[in-house]
């Protein structure tokens, strides 16, 4: 069997690498080979370890002469399956071609719910939609919200956000050695996020939360696992004219993005993501794999609501209601840590258990195919 992936990029930032890269091991040992598309070229620890396995990574970049690199890319390579999981005008053409070159499985995944924005964004997400309903074999989805949102009453499958859940946990040793790394003791509460700088994570309004727990009096810093597609991007000069507006440099923490993001969620006391827009959103689940008090917008799709552990507040709460209800949490020690592994195989988020269904999803949709 042989797969083409077409994502955005396959930064450890992207959560959809992640999700896809967590998969991917398990087609590697059922002897299928993965060639990936993406349209943004990052430095990223995948790259290596898909090259290491013959695979191949075409660059495409959105430009006039996308549409005959991958005719090209189509032609040369004869694929069983071609699985898409980023919404943009190159996927749509990819679905259309891939039709017209005799594949027979073209997978959409689903990895949004609706995406607010101006009508042109609307347009955009409705059209293509529609054509991926039509050009789309098969419809698959992160969530239920995600695939009712994008492909309405259509049959969908779900493939769960799944991570291995041991790795997650709360880690004594690894929380001493980053917060020695980052001069932080064992006095301050330290608030995190992961995700990458980027609008839809609503960043400047974390800061803004960050801002109210100071002036409260609160000892913190805020750690930021992640980093924004080039140094001079419009989103990370916003936060950073924020936070100097603020006078709260000291209290950022950037580490960049981090092939061992595990090991970061046993630094904090607490993890915030007040997202604009989730299809799922894979850090609330590796946060309370980690035992962290999680602070989401209502927004985020309830099957992340794995423990007790995450509370969701509407966006329309100012920073200072967010701030009151983050101040509540306490630093964490091991007499408040509480194992919550259990809940989170049961809902089935535990790869140790879950790292065959992509494998089990192509499987089946290309022994339909030959029947």
């Amino acid at each position: 069997m042989k797969i083409l992936i077409v994502l955005n990029n396959l930064r450890v930032a992207n959560g959809v690498a992640t999700v896809i890269m967590n998969q991917y091991d398990t087609l590697i040992e059922h002897k299928i080979d993965v060639d990936f598309i993406q349209f943004l070229d990052f430095d990223s620890p995948y790259i290596e370890h898909i090259k290491n396995n013959d695979g191949k990574i075409f660059l495409v970049k959105k430009n006039k002469n996308s549409i005959k690199q991958m005719k090209r890319i189509l032609k040369d390579n004869q694929y069983d399956i071609v699985h898409i999981n980023q919404m943009n005008a190159q996927t749509v053409e990819l679905a259309i071609m891939a039709h017209h070159y005799g594949i027979k499985n073209v997978i959409f995944h689903s990895h949004n719910t609706k995406i607010p924005g101006g009508i042109k964004r609307r347009i955009l997400e409705k059209g293509c939609n529609i054509t991926y309903k039509i050009f789309a074999d098969s419809l698959v989805a992160c969530s239920e919200q995600a695939g009712k949102d994008s492909f309405g009453k259509k049959n969908f499958k779900i493939l769960r956000n799944a991570i291995d859940v041991q790795k997650f946990q709360f880690d004594r040793n690894e929380r001493n050695k980053i917060r020695k790394e980052l001069d932080v003791s064992d006095d301050i509460f330290v608030l995190g996020t992961v995700c990458r700088y980027a609008s839809q994570k609503n960043p400047c309004f974390m800061i803004d939360i960050v801002n109210e727990l100071i002036k409260s009096g609160m000892n913190i810093k805020f750690l930021w696992v992640g980093s924004a597609p080039k140094k001079d991007d419009p989103i990370l000069i916003k936060m950073k004219e924020k936070v100097k507006e603020y006078g709260i440099e000291n209290e950022m923490l950037w580490v960049g993005s981090k092939s061992d993001v595990y090991k970061w969620y046993s630094a904090m006391d607490a993890f915030v993501m007040p997202s604009l827009w989730e299809g799922l959103g894979i850090t609330y689940i590796e946060a309370q794999a980690n035992s962290l008090p999680t602070f989401a917008s209502d927004v985020v799709p309830k099957e992340t609501q794995v423990t007790d552990l995450i509370q969701y507040y509407s966006l329309d709460l100012g920073a200072k209601e967010w701030a009151q209800e983050i101040k509540k949490c306490k630093i964490r020690n091991e007499k408040n840590i509480i194992d919550y592994t259990p809940e989170i195989r049961k809902a089935g988020y535990d790869l140790f258990t879950a790292k065959a269904d992509l494998y089990q999803i192509y499987k089946t949709i290309v022994d339909i195919g030959k029947k």
